[in-house]
């Protein structure tokens, strides 16, 4: 939901399973994430994107609680550049806070419909060492790839947020 101001509200959902062959299920299937933002443009040729998310994952069992807070602010420029830095005050209920910053490009394909969508990411927690994030079930984060490439249809402006 957006509106002619710039803010929105919306959440997002996928099915999820963090649980690794012989590992004890940790009872998460779903994430839910639901979220408050603003967009708008600066100048005229940039637009910046502030949100909230607030990412979730019902019916987890005892001692899985992931649940965790962002701030995420995306600028976008020259139509297709995009720069983000993202803070949770406590990454993954772990006790420490994280960082994690991006930056990308996104290329129309010729008339075709589709975007190349090239990213470089990082993640940064703190105060919470790496080890911590190996425990979680599924998330391998040493093996985070920095490099990612997506083909996809492009998104109608201001109506995907996350």
């Amino acid at each position: 939901m957006t509106h002619a101001s710039g803010f929105y509200a919306g959440a997002w959902a996928s099915n999820v399973d963090f649980t690794a062959a012989g590992e004890d299920d940790d009872g998460i299937d779903i994430e839910l994430d639901p979220y408050i933002g603003w967009s708008g443009a600066l100048g005229e040729n940039a637009e910046l994107d502030v949100s909230l998310t607030y990412v979730s994952y019902p019916g987890h069992l005892d001692g899985y609680d992931y649940a965790y807070t962002e701030l995420e602010g995306v600028l976008t420029f020259a139509d297709h550049f995009h720069v983000g830095l993202a803070y949770s005050p406590d990454i993954f209920n772990l006790g420490g806070h994280g960082i994690y910053g991006n930056a990308g490009v996104e290329l129309p394909l010729g008339e075709s419909g589709f975007d190349l969508k090239a990213q470089v990411k990082a993640l940064r927690p703190q105060r919470c060492g790496r080890r911590q994030l190996q425990r979680l079930p599924g998330r391998s984060w040493p093996q985070l790839r920095p490099l990612r490439a997506d083909l996809r249809t492009p998104t109608p402006p201001a109506t995907a947020r996350h």
